[in-house]
């Protein structure tokens, strides 16, 4: 009896961060997802770094259109995992730091203003 497992076996996902390296990657165009390194690990960091707050996420997603933004949220809230949206990364208040995981959603690259309605 061969008890190798078959080769379709060997190629899925075997945890839960490949399966988002998977299905998130794919909502977003090469280079735009995040999963390890020097730019995840200072995105659960900010302006209070200097504090000791500092928290970790899955991933961080650097969508460059609304779409991928819409994209990124679409499949976040289908799979139950948090979202943390992040501009600069200044702030004092640790509202940009992802303590509980997740996955940090980056504003950066988002240049243009498609409209501005102040509250008056």
């Amino acid at each position: 009896m061969d008890t190798k497992p078959s080769d379709t076996a060997e190629t899925q996902p075997r945890s839960a961060a490949a399966a988002m390296a998977r299905e998130l990657g794919a909502c977003l165009p090469q280079g735009e997802l995040v999963l390890d390194g020097t730019r995840l690990r200072e995105a659960g960091r900010d302006g209070t770094g200097n504090r000791g707050l500092a928290g970790h996420a899955e991933a961080l997603a650097l969508p460059a259109c609304t779409a991928e933004v819409a994209a990124v949220l679409s499949w976040c809230y289908e799979h139950d995992v948090a979202i943390v949206p992040r501009g600069g990364g200044t702030g004092y208040a640790g509202g940009a730091v992802p303590l509980d995981g997740g996955v940090v959603l980056a504003l950066e690259r988002l240049a243009r203003v498609r409209s501005f309605d102040p509250l008056l």
